[in-house]
């Protein structure tokens, strides 16, 4: 901004450097910058955005993904909200890169234009969305609004420095204001789940369009004058000539990539405004080389996927590396069997209006999988006829049966472990009941008598879920989820609950530990166990007291 600054005010930026590349010797270098050209290079630097990969790219589509879910918030807030009074919104409408008539160098996206009712008057308003994805960011927005009673408010140009804290959101909804030519625009800012965090409505004055408009005439005749001649290019020499001080100051920037890039997207950018409007999207918009590539291409690009439609399973116990090479060669030389085959089965005089039409055709004829079964059967009858020329008639083909499902079951990996299939724990003679786990069976006398014998007689046999997720509610409080059970009577039981507030003090066991009076905590585990061992400490000491 300050290079900005300086450069419209004429003053002198010396001393301002940007690292490049010097293209003599290949070394980094430093340039140093006059008003003009610190201008030129901080339009280029936005001009050439660098790729985004990883998070920041996720985070970019995430907020285009979030444009219409804002839009659909907003309009819920606007209805209730206090601050837009008698404001009905009618519809929204999306739109593509737009230019401002008259000023072909002013150009904007914005992400909706709606039709709203104010106070009885039908209007066009601007609408951008903006989305704070991550954590940092929202608290960020939530902290800057800490000081306003209303995160909901409409304003004039002039408070837009109070309420909207980032500088570009600020000069992004002006340049839509000034290129559409709006009175009003709304920016609505959310959280990641579309939860409207602030929503300002900002009123223009034609005054600030206006000498926003000159300001943009005066970046364009001083930085980019060279983009936008006068006279427009004669249609078969649409080639821009780029100055020779503009392209030293685009091999200072990294993400530009060298002359040849900097040349050929000004081409190809130039070529694109001169077509008439409005210009179709871009995504329907082919290179005329790749059309060309496209249109007379051989047929070798798609050989691998008639390969792969049709892929040859080597048993895993033949399968190494010569057989997959003996089998793809194979499979080329059936590719080349199948090419023929079409050639063969054509059309004699070729009579096809392109290439194209004669690969339809082709294709409609015969598939790979076609020719492939029609090839196996004569094969099939190449190899009987010479077994029967030698006098070997008992040369047999079993029928092609189709591949056999796998019925083995497959072995999860946690961890990198196989999990082991356990022999030991209870089992019931029966499928055990639903309610069996919970203990309502149990409880009422409803269990079938190999249940309650399960329960009866268990003294526990403690298993760990892993990973350790508590998702299951516990069979004998029905208050807390663990990951615990019991493989002995097939019940999930708390067994490292910790106290609560409801429970802060849970029952205790006291027991001698090498001579030191230990307390322990008595959870459910130990409390659903706890007869089966009473009688199991009694049936030893009765067994102990008989023994003569």
């Amino acid at each position: 901004m300050q290079r900005m600054r300086a450069a419209l005010a004429g003053t002198n930026t010396e001393g301002v450097q940007a690292s490049g590349t010097d293209t003599s010797n290949g070394n980094a270098a430093d340039v140093v910058l006059t008003a003009k050209e610190a201008a030129v290079r901080a339009i280029l630097e936005k001009s050439f955005l660098p790729h985004q990969k990883g998070q920041k790219r996720e985070y970019c589509s995430l907020g285009h993904r979030l444009e219409v879910p804002i839009l659909k918030s907003w309009i819920e807030v606007a209805s209730e909200c206090a601050s837009f009074a008698d404001l009905e919104v009618k519809g929204a409408f999306t739109a593509g890169l737009a230019a401002k008539q008259g000023a072909l160098y002013a150009k904007d996206s914005i992400d909706f234009s709606i039709t709203v009712q104010d106070q009885g008057f039908l209007e066009t308003w601007g609408f951008e969305a903006k989305g704070r994805v991550t954590a940092d960011t929202a608290a960020d927005e939530e902290h800057n609004l800490r000081n306003f009673a209303d995160p909901h408010a409409r304003i004039n140009d002039a408070e837009v420095h109070d309420l909207v804290h980032s500088p570009g959101e600020r000069f992004q909804v002006l340049q839509h204001a000034f290129v559409y030519g709006f009175d009003t625009v709304v920016l609505a800012i959310s959280d990641n789940q579309s939860e409207i965090i602030q929503s300002v409505v900002i009123d223009f004055s034609p005054e600030l369009r206006r000498h926003f408009g000159r300001v943009l005439k005066e970046l364009k005749d001083l930085a980019l004058s060279w983009a936008y001649p006068e006279q427009p290019l004669p249609p078969r020499h649409q080639i821009i000539q780029i100055p020779e001080e503009v392209l030293a100051i685009g091999r200072t920037i990294k993400q530009i990539n060298g002359d040849e890039t900097f040349q050929g997207t000004a081409n190809l950018w130039y070529a694109m405004c001169v077509l008439p409007r409005p210009i179709p999207s871009l995504l329907h918009i082919i290179p005329g080389i790749y059309a060309f590539w496209n249109a007379v291409k051989g047929g070798s690009d798609t050989t691998t996927k008639l390969m792969d439609d049709c892929l040859v399973r080597i048993p895993k116990c033949h399968m190494n590396t010569e057989t997959v090479a003996i089998s793809r060669l194979l499979m080329l030389l059936m590719v080349l069997n199948h090419r023929v085959i079409q050639l063969f089965t054509a059309n004699k005089e070729l009579a096809y209006p392109s290439l194209l039409h004669y690969r339809h055709a082709a294709s409609a004829r015969t598939t790979f999988h076609r020719t492939l079964v029609t090839s196996s059967t004569v094969f099939k009858d190449a190899i009987r006829r010479l077994a029967e020329s030698n006098g070997d008639r008992t040369v047999t083909f079993a029928p092609t049966l189709p591949p056999v499902r796998r019925i083995a079951p497959s072995r999860r990996n946690i961890n990198g472990v196989v999990p082991q299939d356990i022999t030991f724990g209870g089992n019931l003679g029966t499928q055990t009941p639903k309610k069996h786990a919970t203990g309502v069976t149990l409880r009422y006398g409803k269990a079938s008598e190999d249940a309650r014998d399960l329960v009866f007689h268990c003294s526990g046999i403690p298993m760990k879920r892993s990973p350790a997720v508590q998702k299951d509610l516990c069979a004998l409080c029905s208050k807390f989820k663990t990951s615990w059970y019991c493989a002995g009577c097939k019940r999930w039981l708390c067994m490292d609950r910790r106290p609560t507030k409801d429970n802060p003090t849970p029952d205790l066991y006291a027991k001698q530990v090498c001579g030191t009076k230990v307390d322990f905590a008595k959870l459910c585990f130990h409390k659903a166990h706890e007869a089966a061992w009473i009688r199991q400490a009694a049936a030893a000491a009765d067994k102990e007291n008989v023994q003569p």
